[in-house]
């Protein structure tokens, strides 16, 4: 397909490099990320461009299942909270939606180019994991309008092996401290609305850090000073009072919210009894995962 395709040739700087270098190339009204292990739902793509010529929304929210090639299983992940087949104009209302249900995925929207142009070089932060969960909100943030479309995108694969599945002491810092950056553009913004939103994504930091937490647990050689670097981290992240935040998510009906809350209950009352339960949990975590790789030989 010449002049479609475009081949760059450049050095494994990472997802985030990979995806900057693409949008710099890109020439299209709307752009839609893919990763290179996932597979398109062209059924989809058709539906998507009459709602992007009919609406013109700058962001396409679309659903995503969750795929297993060698048995063939597709796997519907959590609906998003968004209303279904409406053009949403309220910022407050779709940026709050997006922080309860935390579904990041750059790959399951489409959106206007003269958005992501307003983060340009750096849409995606080079050099860190996690990227989408810096990226999405922020670009959410500054759009004025949203449509969700609930059929799915692309096809997600999983693996084992891959990236996502892959848990290292960085990876588990990162996913802990994904939001902060996000929270303190909130934090400083002058928007009306800006206290709501900063409530909505210190409740979403909070549940990314109980699963940095859980997943420290499943690195190589997980330790008690990596689980207390991640706990710690929430206090230079998380911009409301710990017990605040606690008493929003109990009582939130997010998902995960109850887990949530009681897990950073437990760490806000007695840090020493929670990281000792949790490297224990680890632990025996790391026996599990030992023991499923012996199966396998």
């Amino acid at each position: 397909y010449p002049g479609l395709l475009i081949y760059e040739n450049q050095e494994n700087g990472g997802l985030s490099a990979a995806r900057n270098a693409g949008f710099k190339k890109s020439r299209g009204d709307y752009i839609v990320f893919m990763d290179s292990d996932d597979v398109m739902n062209y059924e989809s793509v058709q539906v998507a461009r009459d709602i992007l010529r009919e609406k013109g929304p700058e962001i396409l929210v679309m659903d995503f299942l969750w795929w297993r090639p060698e048995s063939n299983t597709k796997i519907s992940p959590p609906k998003h909270s968004h209303e279904p087949n409406t053009l949403l104009t309220d910022k407050l209302i779709f940026c709050h939606e997006t922080f309860k249900d935390s579904l990041f995925s750059a790959c399951s929207r489409i959106y206007r180019r003269n958005l992501l142009e307003k983060f340009s070089p750096d849409l995606f932060p080079p050099g860190r994991y996690y990227e989408e969960i810096y990226a999405v909100p922020r670009i959410t943030l500054r759009a004025k309008s949203l449509y969700y479309l609930p059929v799915p995108l692309f096809f997600y694969r999983l693996r084992s092996g891959s990236i996502t599945q892959s848990k290292t002491p960085e990876r588990c810092k990162d996913l802990a401290t994904a939001l902060r950056q996000v929270i303190k553009d909130i934090k400083e913004s002058s928007a009306v609305s800006s206290k709501e939103l900063e409530i909505s994504a210190n409740m979403a930091a909070a549940i990314y850090l109980i699963k940095a937490i859980r997943d420290s647990g499943l690195v190589e050689k997980p330790s008690l000073a990596l689980t207390k670097d991640i706990l710690h981290s929430m206090h230079k992240t998380l911009t409301i009072p710990v017990p605040e935040v606690i008493r929003l998510l109990k009582y939130s009906g997010w998902r995960n919210s109850a887990r949530t809350s009681r897990h950073l209950k437990i760490a806000d009352k007695s840090e020493c009894a929670y990281l000792t339960a949790r490297i224990a949990l680890n632990k025996w975590k790391s026996l599990v995962k030992s023991k499923r790789q012996l199966n396998k030989l």
